[in-house]
């Protein structure tokens, strides 16, 4: 974001990313992130065509699985198509250590 200065205005500091407020965005490598992002999964469901859905994620869950993968989605419909974003991405609280996979069209 960028603030023009005119003669008569005060220097104002950007929120993000200014040079008096330099933004510092830090990411975690593979294992700081396999253990404080992803808690460590023992168990991870892998992405089975038309059985990844909320209701299967949930039964493999109660037995003690600790990620799971949705169906692989298409990109531009998910993007454009509400109907298919709601008929085919479902989720809830308890489903977390979600992978989501998209495909190009």
């Amino acid at each position: 974001v960028a603030i023009m200065k005119g003669e008569n205005e005060e220097e104002r500091p950007d929120s993000i990313g200014s040079p008096s407020r330099p933004l510092t965005i830090s990411k975690l490598g593979g294992f700081d992130y396999f253990n404080d992002v992803l808690k460590r999964p023992r168990h991870v469901l892998a992405p089975m065509v038309d059985h990844s859905f909320l209701g299967f994620r949930h039964l493999c869950r109660k037995y003690d699985t600790h990620m799971c993968y949705t169906p692989m989605f298409h990109s531009r419909n998910f993007a454009i198509d509400p109907t298919y974003r709601a008929h085919f991405f479902t989720t809830d609280d308890a489903d977390t250590n979600l992978v989501v996979q998209f495909c190009p069209n």
